[in-house]
């Protein structure tokens, strides 16, 4: 049922009812799905698998790593808590603090059947599919003659200003998202037509988490032009279709027009990135198996990763009342999952008109 007071909204996942698995993305912790979800399932054993969406050598984000981790082991002793990092000396660090950590890269769950190569015809020497923020640091595409730009995230004073700024910037660029004067929300599929009609996707930020958009580039069977970063984007990343550059315009466009001039096949891209993901995802299917042998569970994860896995392995902004209400309806289940979480956006918009009512 909806809260009396206000939803928290999650990028989670149930992966098993009995025993409680739970995946969750997010940043500054990267606690916010088990900050947002461990009071609504008190009542419940649980394990959270956590990921990070931000780098894990800031200071800042680690320490708040292992103190929200200890917290939340105190508050809530019938839960566990275990971190799925993008980088392998993050985990490293986060085990000497006595944080249970494992590397796994969260770009490997980016689905292979929404991002993949469509036959089309080259239009743009690049395009980058980041989010209005200045982090993002689109100023560095200024030089590219052909450029495409896919953005989210523009809502607010500051979100229009920096809208404005990275227009006046680049003022040759196309915005697949607002070819009518208007802000259009594109689907992945949409989305995954775009990339396939570039000859290159740009990453330029200076720091964050593992970047999706770097992995759905490749998926595409688009190499990748990258700045030097901290995060972990960078393996999958591989030189065989990547460059790391300088963050300067110039270094940035010398390593479009390098690569748009290799011609790199588009199978080539995909299916070395596909296979370092399933990699991966065999690393994360092994975590929950051990869950599942430690609890005295009689199934075999691997066999029902298809049943439950969804893209990227969360529900984007999912409230935690909604995933609450999923584990009370499946509470008892002790064999896979049959029905996988989903977000109910038509049960958010009652419970908006009956607040409003109110």
């Amino acid at each position: 049922m909806p809260p009396s007071g206000e939803p928290h909204y999650t990028f989670s996942h149930v992966l098993s009812i009995d025993p409680l698995v739970i995946f969750g993305l997010g940043n500054l912790g990267p606690f916010s799905p088990a900050r947002q979800l461990c009071e609504p399932l008190k009542k419940h054993p649980a394990y959270f698998i956590l990921g990070p969406s931000w780098d894990l050598d800031d200071p800042t984000e680690l320490s708040l790593t292992v103190q929200r981790y200890f917290e939340h082991k105190i508050a809530y002793p019938q839960h566990n808590f275990i971190y799925m990092v993008n980088v392998e000396h993050h985990a490293e660090n986060l085990r000497k603090y006595g944080v249970q950590a494992f590397f796994c890269h969260h770009n490997a769950l980016i689905d292979e059947n929404i991002y993949k190569i469509i036959p089309t015809e080259k239009r743009y020497d690049a395009i980058y599919n980041a989010r209005l923020d200045p982090f993002k640091r689109h100023f560095l595409a200024r030089k590219i003659r052909s450029l495409a730009l896919i953005y989210y995230n523009m809502s607010g004073k500051d979100g229009m200003a920096y809208r404005d700024y990275v227009f006046k910037t680049l003022p040759h660029a196309v915005s697949l998202n607002d070819t009518t004067g208007q802000y259009l929300f594109l689907p992945h599929a949409t989305i995954c037509q775009h990339l396939n009609a570039a000859h290159t996707g740009l990453v330029l930020s200076e720091a964050e988490g593992g970047n999706h958009a770097s992995v759905e580039y490749l998926l595409s069977g688009i190499p990748v032009v990258s700045t030097k970063n901290t995060g972990g984007r960078n393996h999958f990343l591989l030189p065989e279709f990547s460059r790391i550059v300088d963050p300067d315009p110039i270094s940035v466009r010398d390593a479009v027009e390098e690569l748009k001039s290799l011609r790199i096949p588009a199978e080539t891209i995909r299916r070395k990135t596909l296979m370092r993901s399933l990699a991966h995802r065999h690393t994360l299917q092994q975590v929950v198996q051990q869950i599942f042998d430690h609890e005295g569970a009689r199934r075999i994860f691997a066999d029902e990763w298809d049943t439950v896995y969804v893209n990227k392995l969360f529900n984007w902004g999912i409230p935690d009342w909604q995933v609450a209400d999923y584990v009370e309806k499946w509470r008892g289940r002790t064999d896979k999952v049959v029905e996988p979480l989903r977000r109910n956006r038509a049960l958010e918009l009652e419970y908006e008109c009956a607040k409003a009512a109110a």
